[in-house]
């Protein structure tokens, strides 16, 4: 049975070299990231190994951003529309209701994720 390797466990110097190298580019090349190693003291695969870590977790980091922004604005901004059409959907018919936890077609702002269609649904029966 193999022995599992011992994490390695950078220095805040190491650390705060390579978030610096990781801020002006993602993908290092062969000759910066040997260059790096040698100016931290660490072999080229450790480096290689943090960069590969470290994206994961920037783009993790990315997707709750974007996740977060939609809830955002899917639950907070827009909520004057969700009352806007319900007013107007009353009008017509005191039955029908309007879902506001979605947002209707063409009025999500860009930096939303995706569009959400609106849900109405009739409450009662037709006579």
């Amino acid at each position: 049975m193999r022995k599992k390797k011992q994490r390695p466990l950078f220095s805040t110097h190491q650390i705060q070299t390579m978030e610096k190298e990781f801020a002006k580019q993602r993908y290092v090349t062969e000759g910066r990231r040997a260059q790096l190693a040698s100016e931290i003291n660490l072999t080229e695969t450790q480096v290689k190994t943090w960069f590969q870590n470290r994206r994961t977790k920037w783009k993790k980091e990315t997707k709750d951003d974007t996740n977060t922004a939609s809830r955002r604005c899917s639950h907070g901004e827009m909520e004057h529309v969700f009352l806007a059409l319900q007013n107007t959907l009353s009008l017509f018919n005191q039955n029908i209701w309007v879902d506001s936890r979605v947002i209707p077609l063409g009025v999500l702002p860009q930096y939303c994720a995706e569009p959400l269609v609106p849900t109405i649904a009739f409450k009662g029966s037709f006579v």
